[in-house]
């Protein structure tokens, strides 16, 4: 069964980022890209043409700029968890992104199959 994971955040304002540097420098990586295009889409556990990570990987922009949206649509619940416990997708330390969602008040909703399972204390 086809499993849909949409990841959305939203900010204040257009003046703030979304995630602080460190986020962005990890997910930019290039080798970063090719691991997750070799081991999810090259391989069928990710439908790419389902899928869009837009702004490189950052997650499509809503009109007013204030969400971005990034969504995976994986070809089996087996390869979401798959996916979920990859560690090299990951920041080893992630409270630096906390504390900066928090400073800055951002949201994050996690959905699957439209279903919320998580969503940020904010």
């Amino acid at each position: 069964m086809e499993i849909i994971q949409v990841v959305t955040y939203t900010r204040p304002s257009v003046d703030v980022e979304f995630n602080p540097p460190v986020f962005l420098d990890f997910y930019s990586d290039p080798e970063i890209h090719a691991y997750f295009k070799e081991t999810y889409s090259d391989t069928g556990l990710l439908d790419a043409n389902k899928s869009s990570k837009g702004n490189n990987g950052r997650g499509v922009l809503s009109e007013d700029g204030l969400s971005s949206s990034m969504t995976l649509c994986f070809t089996s619940e087996e390869a979401r968890d798959e996916y979920i416990s990859d560690s090299r997708l990951y920041l080893t330390d992630s409270s630096s992104v906390d504390a900066y969602r928090t400073q800055n008040n951002i949201t994050y909703t996690v959905t699957v199959n439209g279903v919320v399972i998580t969503q940020s204390p904010n």
